[in-house]
């Protein structure tokens, strides 16, 4: 199994911190034809709106809805917190299966990342980390910020039948379980 990397959430059409040939209307338009029900809140810093783009686009290719705040509700107030703005996200959340907190090092500049993170720990308790590391490292041992080392972590890796997965893990990258069995509420086990 294998953490992300940021290089591996950068498009190939990426150049100096622009992303070309990705504009407002194809976000829009990608936003218009979802529903209000998602399989995923994915919690995360707007400075990585970058990888964020990608990382959506990556989950959605193993068959996952996500909700990210600023391509799906243009209209909130991600600079200051505002009641307005955190009635919607938590209306939102309500709507979302499990929350996927996408941890990099801009993380804890985030004004809102915590309060999500505690807000939907305490409304349905799925939460897993999703760590981006800086660097591939070719490890898939997490460990984070303490508070993180609560929650799972999610690796991806090719599963025995060659088909590329998202897994979660607790503790060790030796517990773990299929994305999409997590979300059917199924634990996780060690391997063998």
């Amino acid at each position: 199994m294998a953490l992300f990397s940021k290089r591996d959430l950068i498009p190939k059409f990426a150049e100096g911190g622009l992303i070309k040939g990705f504009s407002d209307y194809e976000i829009l338009l990608e936003s218009q034809d979802r529903t209000k029900e998602y399989n995923i809140f994915l919690s995360h810093s707007y400075l990585n709106a970058i990888e964020i783009s990608e990382l959506k686009k990556v989950i959605q290719k193993y068959g996952f809805s996500v909700y990210v705040d600023w391509i799906e509700d243009k209209k909130l107030s991600r600079n200051n917190v505002t009641k307005e703005t955190a009635r919607i996200l938590r209306e939102r959340m309500k709507h979302c299966e499990t929350l996927i907190y996408a941890h990099t090092v801009e993380s804890s500049i985030s004004k809102w990342m915590q309060w999500e993170l505690g807000f939907f720990d305490g409304f349905k308790g799925k939460v897993s980390i999703l760590p981006i590391e800086e660097k591939a490292t070719g490890t898939d041992d997490y460990k984070g910020l303490e508070y993180l080392g609560l929650y799972p972590y999610i690796t991806k890796e090719i599963d025995d039948k060659g088909i590329q997965r998202l897994w979660v893990n607790e503790g060790n990258p030796e517990t773990f379980v299929a994305y999409e069995e997590y979300l059917q509420g199924r634990k996780l086990t060690k391997r063998k």
